[in-house]
């Protein structure tokens, strides 16, 4: 038995997130961490004041990985049954104290018996059960809904044990679990309401609300051990001017920044990414049948151009299809540079074909992504056109078979890079627009899943998005995310997957 040693589905969902991201006007990745150079001060505690430019929501089920704000709110006042440090590849402790496996497919969770609602009750495994089922029930309609799939029962073995029982071997599940979308709320009753921020709401994290409503919002530790901040305020701002005035005059640590605006003085600037936009080609549509018309594509793309377009910063190019810098190293990073050869043969594609189309999501980034690439294919020889695609239309040019080219965003809070790959590279996977299929790909991604050591899985996920780049069914672009400038006060911010910070290691200086 190995335990833990401390402890066909639609693709409307993802178009339909991928276009939210886009037309919330998303800007590009940057340094994805402030203040963490510096040394970790232990003996100051304090209150820890975040701009915000809108209202926060923090149901968990319901989360939007583009909305960073809520994301990290639920993150704080909601723990799920694991966690992850960002530096290891197994999943950590959090309501579960351990868990246990013999196959990949059958799952134990201990609950660890230490841990309570804010109101003193007990967290159950009939609790745990019910807040897992209600993402799950939500199904395509969430990214995290979809992703639970995966899930073929749950139940409450006992009060403190929770099964889980899956479809088929996936030793990735404790990492799958601790993405922010499956914190643990109390038993919701029919007609009783999701969770909301205000003061009386039961949680299951480190952080309860003291008070909130449209004006913002006031979290404050339940239990100091092992935090060093005593409360999180989200202080409402009109605009972000607003916002930076008040960083500047130290009224707020973390001010929302907007495009390329330079960040006040006394704080750096920091690009949250939770999505990727990508290039999908049809491996469906006559025209671009043929792998070799996919790496001439690749091969006459200038992707620094792309992001400045999108976004004003040319380095901000996405060098993995997997958002959030999960696998390393990027295999665009040298791979994906334009070549005369990749240029002369999308010329000699453009002076047999008519025009191409390239669908985009509605939204800034959208427009100006597609333009910027349209322009680039009409000066290589090859005539393209873009065409505005809602999910509906998107759907329906899928199910024609008339996909040619389209932007899409890989979007998630996933800690782990498994269902990234199996959304759009399997050949069942949801978000697979490009029609990509592959004996090898699917068979090297069950032996991924099915093996329980998690370095090795870790490899295997690298090579498997490799290997599966290399026919270019996918082309990474951009990486999209909300940009904040953070206080040079605050340190412990290590941005990943959509989580601004853990609310266990950031912490204040004077």
């Amino acid at each position: 038995m190995r335990r833990h040693p401390t402890v066909q589905r639609t693709r409307v969902v993802a178009i339909v997130v991928a276009g939210a991201c886009l037309a919330a006007g998303c800007t590009s990745k940057a340094q994805n961490q402030a203040g963490a150079d510096e040394s970790k001060p232990s003996d100051r505690t304090g209150e820890l004041r975040i701009g915000t430019l809108g209202p926060i929501s923090s149901d968990p089920a319901t989360l939007n990985p583009t909305h960073s704000l809520d994301v990290l709110a639920a993150d704080l006042l909601y723990d799920g049954l694991t966690r992850t440090d960002g530096r290891s590849p197994e999943a950590q402790p959090s309501l579960a104290s351990s868990w246990d496996t013999t196959d990949g497919i059958t799952w134990s969770f201990h609950l660890d018996p230490k841990r309570k609602f804010s109101d003193g009750s007990p967290v159950t495994a009939a609790s745990v059960v019910a807040s897992l089922g209600r993402v799950q029930s939500l199904e395509a309609s969430s990214i995290g809904g979809s992703r639970l799939d995966i899930i073929a029962g749950l139940t409450a073995s006992s009060d403190d044990v929770v099964g889980i029982t899956l479809r088929s071997p996936n030793f990735e599940l404790p990492m799958l679990l601790a993405d922010p979308t499956y914190g643990i709320v109390p038993f919701v009753s029919a007609g009783s309401g999701a969770p909301t921020m205000a003061s009386q709401t039961v949680v299951s994290g480190r952080f309860k609300v003291q008070s909130g409503g449209p004006s913002g919002a006031t979290l404050v530790v339940i239990d100091g051990k092992g935090v060093d901040v005593d409360a999180v305020e989200f202080v409402h701002f009109d605009d972000e001017a607003s916002a930076a005035t008040a960083l500047r005059h130290d009224k707020i640590d973390i001010a929302p920044l907007s495009g390329e605006a330079v960040p006040p003085q006394g704080s750096t600037a920091l690009t949250l990414s939770a999505a990727n936009l990508v290039l999908e080609v049809s491996a469906a549509n006559g025209l671009w049948k043929d792998p070799a018309t996919h790496r001439a594509l690749l091969g006459s793309i200038d992707r620094a151009a792309v992001a400045k377009a999108t976004s004003g910063d040319a380095s901000a190019s996405a060098d993995d299809l997997v958002p959030g810098s999960i696998l390393t190293p990027g295999h665009c990073a040298s791979a994906c540079a334009p070549t005369p050869e990749g240029l002369a043969a999308v010329k000699a594609i453009g002076a047999t074909s008519g025009p191409v189309h390239i669908d985009v999501p509605k939204g800034a980034d959208g427009a100006a992504a597609g333009a910027e690439l349209a322009r680039q294919l009409v000066a290589a020889g090859l005539p393209a056109e873009v065409r505005s695609s809602d999910p509906a239309s998107l759907q329906a040019t899928i199910g024609a078979g008339r996909l040619e080219l389209a932007l899409f965003a890989t979007v998630g809070l996933a800690p782990t890079p498994d269902p990234y790959l199996a959304g759009a590279l399997s050949s069942i996977g949801p978000e697979n627009l490009s029609g990509f299929a592959s004996a090898d790909f699917d068979a090297g991604l069950a032996a991924a899943r099915a093996n329980p050591d998690a370095a090795k899985r870790r490899a295997a996920y690298v090579d498997l998005e490799s290997a599966a780049m290399a026919a270019a069914p996918i082309i990474p672009l951009v990486g999209l995310g909300e940009r904040f400038a953070v206080s040079k006060r605050v340190h412990g911010i290590d941005a990943r997957a959509g989580l601004l910070f853990d609310g266990a290691s950031v912490s204040l200086s004077n």
